[in-house]
C-alpha cells in the first residue's frame, strides 16, 4: 500500500510539474488561471509529503516486522487506514502553502507578465510555515528511517552473529569427534570415513560466507537509503531557510553583485 503511495505520488508529480513549469518558466507567465495558481501547487505539494510519508511509514512498518516480530504486523485494513492519514496529513500539511498563492503582475517591471508565487501576509508567518515544512517534510522522515534502520540493522547482525556462531561450534564439535589419524587402519579408510563429514565442513563454511555477504550486504542498503534521503532532501531545506532568513538576500550574490544571484538556479536544482 505505501509502495503505491510512491507511485501515485511520482505520477501526480509528473503530470502537473512537466507540463506547466516548463512553460511558465520559459514564457515568464501564468496562462493557467487564479483557479489552478492555487490547486496545482496544492497538488504538487502532497504529492512531495506523500512521498517523504510514505518513505517514514515504510521504514516503521519494517521495523515492527523484524523488530518485533511477535507483534501482528500491519493488517490490509490497518495499511488503508494509514493511508487516509498520511494522504490527509499531507493536504493539511499543504493548505497555507496553497491559500497563499496568489497571481501577481509583473509586467510593469519588465520582468514578466502575471506569474503565480507565494504572497504571505506576515514574514513570520512565511518563516513559521518553512520550519513546519522541514520538520514534516525532512527532519520526522529521516528521523524515523534513520532509527528504524539502524534497529533492524542492529538486531539483523545479532542475529547473524548468532547463527555464525552456532555454525562455527558444530563445525568445532564436529572436527573434535573425529577419531585421530592414529587409529585408522589406512589412508584410504580414513579418507573414506571422513568425505561425509568434510563434505558437511565444505557445506558449513559456504554457507558461512553466504551469511556473512548477505549481511554486508543488507548493511549497504540499509545505509544507502538513509544516506540518499538525506542528500536529496537535505540541500533544498538548507538552501530554502538561508533564502527565507536572508533579510539582505545577499548571501547566494557572486562578487556582491545583484545581476548575479543565484539563489533561484540553486533553490532549482535542489529540487532533485
Amino acid at each position: 500500500m505505501f509502495i503505491l503511495n510512491l507511485a501515485a505520488s511520482d505520477v501526480m508529480m509528473c503530470l502537473l510539474s512537466l507540463p506547466i513549469t516548463p512553460v511558465t518558466n520559459i514564457y515568464k507567465n501564468w496562462y493557467f488561471g487564479n483557479a489552478l495558481c492555487h490547486l496545482i501547487p496544492c497538488v504538487q505539494g502532497v504529492s512531495i509529503f506523500i512521498c517523504t510519508f510514505s518513505l517514514g511509514a515504510i521504514a516503521v512498518d519494517r521495523y515492527i516486522l523484524v523488530v518485533k516480530p511477535h507483534k501482528k504486523p500491519l493488517s490490509r485494513r490497518g495499511a488503508v487506514f494509514a493511508t487516509l492519514i498520511l494522504w490527509s496529513l499531507s493536504f493539511i500539511v499543504t493548505l497555507p502553502y496553497a491559500f497563499n498563492m496568489e497571481m501577481v503582475d509583473f509586467s510593469s517591471q519588465g520582468v514578466c507578465g502575471k506569474f503565480c508565487t507565494e504572497r504571505w501576509t506576515t514574514a513570520l508567518a512565511r518563516r513559521s510555515y518553512t520550519m513546519v515544512v522541514m520538520f514534516s517534510q525532512f527532519a520526522l522522515p529521516f528521523t524515523l528511517m534513520a532509527f528504524c534502520y539502524a534497529h533492524i540493522f542492529l538486531v539483523l547482525n545479532r542475529r547473524a552473529k548468532v547463527k555464525l556462531r552456532r555454525m562455527d561450534e558444530r563445525s568445532i564439535a564436529l572436527e573434535n569427534s573425529l577419531p585421530s589419524r592414529t587409529y585408522q587402519v589406512s589412508e584410504r579408510k580414513e579418507n573414506e570415513t571422513n568425505e561425509p563429514v568434510n563434505s558437511f565442513l565444505d557445506k558449513q563454511e559456504k554457507e558461512r560466507q553466504r551469511l556473512i555477504q548477505q549481511n554486508r550486504r543488507t548493511t549497504y542498503i540499509l545505509v544507502a537509503m538513509v544516506v540518499w534521503f538525506g542528500l536529496t532532501w537535505l540541500p533544498h531545506n538548507v538552501v530554502s531557510l538561508i533564502i527565507e532568513y536572508d533579510e539582505t538576500q545577499t548571501f547566494f550574490r557572486l562578487f556582491g553583485r545583484e545581476e548575479l544571484d543565484i539563489s533561484y538556479l540553486l533553490n532549482l536544482f535542489t529540487h532533485w
